[in-house]
């Protein structure tokens, strides 16, 4: 058995290991070290891309403002059914 090449292998093993416990991010106290490096090489990646005034966005309609505006959208269609039933009527009479 060549020493050297036996050490040479497990070092090669470990560092491919290490790699694939970071791409798992499988956490124990050899691992998390290289795990918050990449998160902040990933954060720093990401605040690139935004820009220091964000649009504020929007938020979503609140139940109460949606059931009036279900509400007021009904009630043009509740008149336009009056109407017709007004004129049904009137177009009865006149037979």
């Amino acid at each position: 058995i060549d020493k050297d090449e036996v050490l040479a292998e497990l070092k090669n093993s470990y560092g491919k290991s290490r790699s694939m416990a970071v791409n798992l991010g499988y956490i124990s106290k050899d691992i998390v070290g290289l795990l918050l490096s990449k998160a902040a090489a990933h954060e720093s990646a990401l605040s690139s891309h935004v820009s220091e005034e964000a649009p504020a966005i929007e938020e979503a309609p609140k139940e109460e403002e949606k059931k009036e505006e279900a509400s007021s959208e009904e009630a043009p269609a509740e008149e336009k059914k009056e109407e017709n039933v007004q004129e049904e009527s009137k177009s009865e009479e006149e037979k």
